[in-house]
């Protein structure tokens, strides 16, 4: 059987119209050993396209089949089944060791957050997003980190606008709003 949209869709067509007339099966045999021995490494997408394997699943939990009809559509599956979740075992046992980490900025160095290295999975796409994603998230630590210095020297600097009222100064600039306003000292006590 050649492994192609258009050959495993004949073989589906042919699959079912073999069940139809004969609800045992047993016409199926031989369609099934081809099946069987068919290369399908690498593409196992084209099967669930064509549908061939739903119909192979069919018959292999259909009630009124012959026994080796059944089991002849079982081993198909697990053929699949190999060849499906081989590459992911082989992708992880030959998976290099993943990249050290990047030295973490000086900025999360502070916060006592640690950055943790990528895990990698073997697809590149996902360890690309997955690498983004990360980096994302530390600079978006990083920036929280400079907002929170920020509030905490705008709390210092109305501390000494407080500690200068009571010391007499004339002017004292106080940040908000993002700009500069000047207050005069003496007559923001007196509103008080």
């Amino acid at each position: 059987m050649e492994v192609t949209e258009q050959g495993c869709r004949e073989m589906a067509a042919k699959l079912e119209k073999t069940t139809e007339k004969d609800p045992s099966g047993v016409g199926a045999i031989e369609l099934l050993k081809l099946v069987l021995d068919a290369d399908v490494k690498d593409k196992l997408k084209i099967l669930s396209a064509t549908k061939l394997s739903k119909v192979v699943v069919k018959l292999s939990k259909r009630d009124g089949c012959d026994r080796e009809v059944r089991d002849l559509a079982e081993q198909v599956i697990q053929k699949w089944r190999r060849i499906l979740n081989a590459p992911k075992a082989s992708a992880k046992n030959a998976a290099p060791a993943p990249a050290p980490a990047p030295a973490p900025s000086p900025s999360s160095a502070s916060s006592g957050f640690k950055s943790r290295p990528v895990a990698k999975t073997g697809e590149p796409t996902r360890d690309m997003v997955r690498q983004k994603l990360q980096q994302v998230f530390e600079a978006g630590i990083a920036a929280n980190e400079s907002r929170l210095r920020e509030h905490e020297s705008d709390t210092a600097e109305m501390a000494q606008a407080k500690a200068a009222r009571g010391v007499g100064k004339e002017t004292l600039e106080v940040r908000g709003g993002g700009s500069g306003h000047m207050y005069m000292a003496a007559e923001y006590a007196k509103r008080l």
